[in-house]
Formats: C-alpha cells, structure tokens, sequence
C-alpha cells in the first residue's frame, strides 16, 4: 500500500511536515519504507543531513507542527543532487497502528547550516512516498 503525503513547506533547508493516512491499514504490518526524493541544492560540498521526526497527525499538513515528534532517525552524507532517502519506518508505523492512529506525522528537518533541499514539485521530484506490507 503505498500512500501520498499532506506536505508543508516543500523548499529550502528541509523542515518539511507530511502525513500519510492510515486508515484501513490491517492491525499488523511486515514493513513501512518511507522514500523521500530529494534535490540538494548544495550538492558537493559537506554531507548533507535530514532528521526525521514521527507524531500522531490528523490528515492536515499545518505549521503548529513544526515542532512535534519523537526524533526516529537521521540519515547522513546526503551530497549529490537528486537522490532518494530511504528510511525504515516500519517501528514506528507499527506502533502508530497499535495506538490507533489514523494518520502518522513525519517532521523532516535539516540542521541550520547545513545543506539545503528541495522535495516534490519544488525539486521537480516525485512525492515522498509511505510503502506498507503485510
């Protein structure tokens, strides 16, 4: 099951929010890969970096979310131009789930310094994307 996000704040230093709904989603999953394609702006240079932060959502993308979640992970030495980072989100969808969720937050963060990115249309890349397996 793949699911679109509700995305905030597609540009610049990543601090982007997105939900995906879970609704419907069966009591038990295998697996929850969360891709984000992404353009660095600042390719080269010094790795690039992205937190990733995971919180109860309500469907809608708004900005008194900047701040929520349960830092998960950050992925590190991001530095070419167009990639897709990959992260394993299976945890805490599960756990998402198993709390009654109806939809899961993610808050994407770059440090204040660091290298600058672009996702979806901003980047002229696709959508970050939630996969599901059960």
């Amino acid at each position: 099951m793949a699911l679109g996000p509700s995305v905030l704040n597609p540009s610049g230093p990543i601090e982007t929010v997105m939900h995906f709904d879970l609704r419907g989603a069966p009591p038990t999953i295998t697996a929850a890969l969360l891709e984000v394609p992404v353009q660095c702006l600042d390719p080269g240079g010094s790795d690039g970096s992205i937190a990733f932060y995971v919180f109860e959502g309500d469907g809608e993308a708004s900005l008194d979310e900047y701040y929520l979640g349960t830092l998960e992970t950050t992925k590190t030495g991001l530095t070419v131009m167009y990639e897709t980072v990959s992260v394993d989100m299976t945890t805490a969808v599960q756990a998402a789930i198993t709390a009654g969720y109806d939809y899961i937050g993610f808050r994407l963060l770059s440090p204040p310094g660091g290298d600058r990115f672009n996702l979806g249309n901003a980047g002229g890349v696709a959508n970050p994307t939630l996969t599901c397996t059960w």
